[in-house]
């Protein structure tokens, strides 16, 4: 995957400065692109340390929860309640579940008045295969926000 990404990104480079006749504007562009690459490594660089604080328990999760603003700023993301979502789904995708819900809990904590963060947690449960505590989550998400017809259905499913 990895090559993929620099084969790409080295494909577009290319052909953005073929195709484009005014002189300075490829120079720009391959700044852009690599700002791009810079932030997407400063985020990989948070999976990992995320993974190792977490997971690994080097840490645990009150140090990440001490230092989350640190965390955002090292990732070049803010630091808001997307933040530990953008990771978790980030975990929960590479099949590590249990660090998935663990942040998706912490950010239940820090921002308990948003019920994205609860439905996040929720899903989180439902893929690991955690029934029981997709719906008290997912009921959660229901008492905070009662207009969710996404989360309503998904609990007619279960």
């Amino acid at each position: 995957m990895k090559f993929l990404k620099q084969y790409s990104l080295g494909l577009i480079i290319a052909t953005l400065i073929s195709c484009n006749t005014e002189k300075n504007k490829p120079a720009n562009t391959l700044i852009k692109l690599t700002d791009l690459e810079l932030i997407e490594r400063a985020r990989q660089k948070t999976f990992v340390d995320l993974e190792n604080i977490v997971y690994k328990n080097e840490k645990g999760t009150e140090y990440v929860k001490a230092n989350i603003e640190n965390l955002a700023a090292q990732s070049r993301l803010p630091y808001d309640d997307q933040f530990l979502n953008y990771f978790g789904y980030e975990f929960l995708f590479a099949g590590k579940e249990k660090i998935a819900i663990q942040l998706f809990t912490m950010n239940t904590e820090l921002f308990s008045e948003i019920p994205n963060t609860f439905d996040s947690l929720a899903e989180g449960y439902l893929i690991s295969g955690d029934t029981l505590n997709a719906l008290k989550y997912y009921n959660l998400v229901l008492q905070k926000d009662p207009s969710n017809k996404l989360v309503e259905d998904t609990i007619s499913n279960l």
